[in-house]
């Protein structure tokens, strides 16, 4: 047989695991009808990302005359315009995902001395202040600007529901300091009493209209900065994603209390049916890369494999809103479709950033429309002051483009038939894909694993109804389990293949990994539409692979070179191949078959992830068959609950 399937080979940076997210399909794709009461809401991260207020104002504690403003007509324009046309939207609420302020207040100690006593230098700082004093300048500054930074959008009627950055704990140059350690858990503090206790310490206060508090951690560092709020259909769930470790260093990670209160919180949405959509905000990215502009570019310790991506992926999250970056990145997950993951936002008054964005989403029941508009911008003039941070490098004046907002991409989000489906997508989210088909299993590859070097059995969250998955085997060949960053991995040199053409006569049948996977319940088949698998191999040579699919007497086979296009060595390779040009059976079994020309045997392949995608159809009685011509066979999906 010839080969009839068409793969398509992607090289990866990191690892994709992946759990089943069972999605549900009926019989045909509906329309939903219209919500008679749809909604908006608006999210743009690092918004200010600069402490901007009026100096001449402040009445709290006064230790020195500052040397400038931290705000003049140019900037209070520039931020006005920007918050006027996101109130134009009339959204329900604004979610921010961190770095409200510029916060390096902790450089207010030897620069001007405004919110608590001065020193000559940051060594004589380091020598003679104390806790107290720089636990003070803390609280001090954050009610001044927090303060003014709130006054911008309640006096334009928009509830706030914001996420800690790294400047809302001092910025990440501070946590080299010593003080600036020890200040970390009052710059968390102070956050939380200015943007989540109002409303977690009493019910109900400072929600949007149609919001209630939904759950919160019951304890640890995070149990004051993450939240999750329902509103409406929707569960919003805000993350703190900086951990400071029992020596005072900070990592990028959702952990501990946080990760198991958000894994409760969405098994919970999860069985609740008033809620049809789950957003996820915190401050940095988890999928990378991803452009930036002016960004230390912090990201989430671990990638996609990390405890929290994998939480997401589990619970069908529909997307997780980032900053941090300054720029517009959308990435999709390779592993879970229709998880997005959208970097946004942007600052004001840095070089080279020149335009600043927000999300626009509507949720009409079952579907979300999102829209990213941007407003750019050009800087010039001298330095504008800030008290924490006296060599800035931001401008005092700031030209907002003459053309204003525009539309850089949209996207529609519809699951109106129980099943993830992005449509129209355009501009920035031109990249993304409609998910392929539900998942039927996935085989996931770890030290964990069996004598063989594989996990022999998905566990049972990784199976859909209906389907049933042999283990996943070795036959005539040695797979080895040892060896630094390679786990379930085995010996390619010497695999039967010949160069050129492969074809029946280029494998050894008996020297192969497979699975097979059937239909469970009797009066079924299965309808295959994706598989995806994940290799990589420790040292450069070429090396082709070949997979034979077969069912009921059928078989076909596709050919691929795993590294045609990559000049590189121990990365991961993602290989996906349609099936959709299989007909539906009620087994198929796969078999992997491999060659490697480097006689030398020292060259090792590591099988990281296979996902099998597809439905379970059943065959209707023959008494509701419509009149159909011989031989053919209708199918419909098979709804379970």
């Amino acid at each position: 047989m010839g080969p009839l399937l068409k793969p398509t080979v992607r090289a990866l940076r990191e690892a994709h695991m992946k759990r089943l997210v069972l999605v549900i399909l009926t019989a045909a794709v509906l329309t939903a009808p219209a919500s008679a009461d749809p909604w908006t809401f608006v999210s743009t991260p690092d918004f200010l990302n600069v402490d901007v207020g009026d100096l001449t104002t402040y009445s709290g504690p006064s230790f020195n005359t500052p040397s400038g403003n931290s705000t003049n007509a140019s900037w209070e324009n520039a931020a006005g315009t920007f918050l006027d046309g996101i109130a134009a939207e009339n959204p329900d609420f604004v979610m921010v995902a961190g770095d409200l302020v510029m916060a390096r207040w902790f450089q207010d100690a030897w620069a001007d001395g405004v919110f608590e006593q001065k020193f000559a230098s940051k060594a004589d700082r380091t020598n003679n202040s104390t806790a107290t004093i720089e636990q003070n300048r803390v609280i001090n500054a954050s009610d001044f600007y927090y303060g003014a930074w709130k006054q911008r959008f309640t006096s334009r009627g928009l509830p706030v529901y914001a996420a800690v950055g790294d400047h809302e704990l001092g910025d990440d140059p501070s946590w080299n300091d010593t003080f600036g350690r020890q200040t970390v858990g009052v710059y968390r503090d102070q956050f939380a009493s200015h943007f989540v206790n109002p409303f977690t310490n009493t019910p109900g206060a400072t929600l949007a209209p149609g919001s209630s508090l939904y759950s919160k951690p019951a304890s640890g560092q995070h149990a004051e900065t993450a939240y999750a709020i329902k509103h409406r259909n929707t569960l919003l769930v805000t993350v703190d994603v900086f951990r400071q470790n029992a020596n005072g260093s900070m990592s990028v990670t959702v952990a501990d209390e946080q990760l198991a209160w958000l894994g409760q919180t969405l098994d919970t949405a999860a069985d609740d049916p008033a809620i049809d959509h789950v957003i996820v905000q915190g401050h940095t990215p988890v999928l990378t890369p991803v452009d930036s502009r002016v960004s230390s570019t912090l990201k989430m310790s671990g990638g996609a494999d990390s405890a929290f991506w994998r939480t997401l992926r589990d619970a069908g999250v529909d997307f997780y809103l980032n900053g941090e970056v300054h720029d517009v990145t959308i990435r999709q997950d390779a592993a879970e479709q229709s998880l997005l993951q959208i970097s946004h936002g942007g600052i004001f008054g840095f070089q080279p950033a020149n335009d600043i964005s927000y999300l626009k989403g509507v949720v009409d029941g079952e579907v979300i429309t999102l829209e990213m508009k941007s407003l750019g911008f050009s800087v010039s003039g001298g330095q504008f002051y800030q008290p924490g941070n006296p060599t800035t490098q931001l401008k005092d004046t700031i030209t907002l483009d003459a053309n204003g907002f525009q539309s850089v991409g949209s996207l529609t989000i519809d699951k109106s038939d129980g099943f993830t489906r992005f449509l129209n997508a355009t501009g920035v989210f031109s990249g993304v894909t409609s998910p392929t088909a539900p998942t039927l299993g996935v085989f996931r590859f770890d030290a964990t694993g069996d004598g063989n070097g594989f996990t022999t059995d998905p566990a049972a969250s990784d199976v859909a109804a209906g389907a049933a998955f042999s283990p996943f085997a070795a036959a005539g060949v040695t797979p080895l389990t040892s060896g630094s960053g390679n786990v379930g991995r085995f010996a390619a040199a010497g695999w039967p293949g010949a160069s050129g053409s492969h074809g029946p006569s280029s494998y050894d049948d008996g020297a192969y990994v497979g699975f097979t996977v059937s239909a469970a319940d009797p009066g079924t088949v299965l309808d295959l539409a994706l598989l995806s698998f994940t290799w990589n191999r420790t040292l450069k040579g070429p090396n082709d692979g070949i997979l034979r699919v077969s069912s009921d007497g059928f078989v076909t086979f596709v050919e691929f070179d795993l590294f045609a296009d990559v000049d590189d060595h121990d990365i991961d390779i993602l290989t996906s191949v349609d099936l959709t040009g299989l007909s539906p059976a009620s087994s198929f079994a796969f078999r992997f078959y491999f060659k490697d020309s480097d006689a030398s045997g020292a060259t090792f392949m590591r099988l990281d992830d296979v996902v099998l995608r597809g439905d379970v159809a059943l065959i209707p009685e023959p008494s509701a068959l419509f009149v159909l011509p011989a031989g053919t066979l209708l199918l419909r999906r098979l709804t379970r609950p």
